[in-house]
């Protein structure tokens, strides 16, 4: 387990041509021949975090980050077009073949929880274990949920959003996102990615969304990430509620061990979303920490070090 100031692993980044147009990066750290481990990144939208404190140790891990379907440095960035979360499921596969890995523990956060129990149901055979963070349940309750909760957490980068996604009150607001996303100027776009971003970071942070200044590069990388965001948000992952229970309960058959670590001061993906994961699945290990949502939370990244520690000393690859 590397200590918490130790610095990130170098890594090896290339792109993985998985074909409809798109090019997917792919970065790797650590011996191959050491336990593999798939981190899937959050958002939708958002891509693999390759710098600041790390969960993983490529001394005892060897590690494997995948910028989904027009994400972070995947090309094309922004590109909805034939990106859906079953194909997202695919290219992972394609990874795995493509690294000549017979099997991975998968780990995953927020939205990437829920693509990796996706993953891990579509091929159990190639999962040893799972490791989750405060899933989110993809369902358009939730989503809307989280949308309406700023009105009184955050009430000024609430609505500098309903303004950005020009939308007259909080009941439509992930449409009138969507709508903007997909079809605005390229303006109304950068409008609403930066308001998007500080309400986010309103809800994620105790210390609010204040406004910070960006260059003209950041400002389109936020509108590439939030335009997938909104496509995967409106479509309820091509999951939603329903599809996740499908899920967790095809998980059932292939018993593989599962650690969910959640905070419980989450304003994002709240501790009731464990509660009712845990009725569809439960086989799976819960630990409910004093945190809030982020990875890198003093409390949340101890925790998880320890159940990626276990769950590889305990689990299929002991021995």
């Amino acid at each position: 387990m590397p200590p918490a100031d130790a610095p990130f692993p170098r890594f090896r980044l290339r792109h993985l041509d998985v074909g409809q147009g798109h090019r997917i990066a792919l970065a790797t750290a650590g011996d191959p021949c050491h336990p593999a481990v798939l981190i899937v990144h959050g958002g939708p939208g958002g891509g693999s975090r390759l710098r600041g404190p790390s969960l993983f140790d490529p001394a005892c891990h060897y590690l494997v980050w995948v910028d989904q379907r027009g994400c972070g440095r995947s090309r094309p960035r922004g590109e909805v077009r034939r990106n859906t979360t079953p194909l997202l499921v695919r290219d992972f596969e394609r990874v795995r073949e493509h690294l000549g890995l017979r099997s991975w523990c998968v780990y995953g956060g927020s939205w990437g929880a829920a693509l990796a129990l996706a993953y891990a149901a579509a091929h159990p055979r190639r999962v040893r274990a799972l490791l989750l963070r405060a899933p989110y349940m993809t369902s358009r309750r939730d989503t809307e949920r989280f949308f309406q909760a700023g009105r009184s957490r955050a009430p000024r980068p609430w609505r500098a959003l309903l303004r950005a996604a020009g939308a007259a009150r909080g009941g439509k607001l992930l449409h009138c996102c969507a709508t903007v996303s997909r079809d605005g100027t390229v303006a109304a776009r950068r409008d609403l990615g930066l308001a998007w971003s500080r309400y986010e970071r309103a809800m994620l942070s105790r210390r609010g969304g204040t406004a910070r200044r960006i260059g003209a590069r950041a400002a389109r990388e936020l509108a590439d990430k939030y335009r997938v965001q909104a496509h995967y948000l409106a479509r309820q992952c091509w999951l939603g509620r329903d599809g996740l229970r499908r899920v967790a309960m095809a998980l059932r058959e292939a018993a593989l061990p599962v650690l969910t670590v959640q905070g419980r001061r989450d304003r994002v993906c709240p501790s009731a979303n464990l509660r009712v994961l845990r009725r569809w699945l439960p086989a799976m290990e819960a630990r409910v920490i004093d945190s809030g949502h982020l990875e890198t939370e003093p409390a949340m990244l101890r925790a998880l070090r320890q159940g990626l520690a276990r769950l590889l000393r305990e689990g299929p690859h002991a021995g």
